[in-house]
């Protein structure tokens, strides 16, 4: 699929109170990124095709499963992702961003408060 189609696909299930807060963590990310360099893709379509939309477009792909009210763990989450990205899309889920360098998990701290 090319980007133009997944911007379009983002749009067609994403809800706009989703992307508010998709936009307000790149937002919190970018200015955390300035001095602990979490991760290269944080500005435009890097952001929300490689970071948003390969987050979650597993859990809107399988319409055989109900991924709502579940418990996941992510493990290496990095800047967060895909933990904080399923959190968004599914806030009755409880999810557990786990990784073993303490300036990811101090940053992590900052954009979950």
């Amino acid at each position: 699929m090319d980007t133009k189609n997944i911007i379009q696909e983002l749009n067609s299930i994403l809800n706009q109170e989703e992307i508010k807060m998709f936009m307000r963590l790149q937002e919190i990310i970018s200015v955390l990124n300035k001095s602990s360099n979490l991760t290269r893709l944080i500005n435009g379509k890097d952001y929300w095709v490689s970071q948003i939309y390969d987050s979650i477009w597993p859990y809107f792909e399988d319409k055989s499963h109900d991924f709502h009210k579940k418990k996941y763990i992510d493990i290496g989450s990095g800047c967060g992702f895909p933990g904080l990205a399923y959190a968004i899309t599914h806030p009755n889920s409880e999810v557990y961003l786990v990784d073993s360098s303490r300036k990811k998990t101090d940053a992590l701290k900052k954009i979950i408060n």
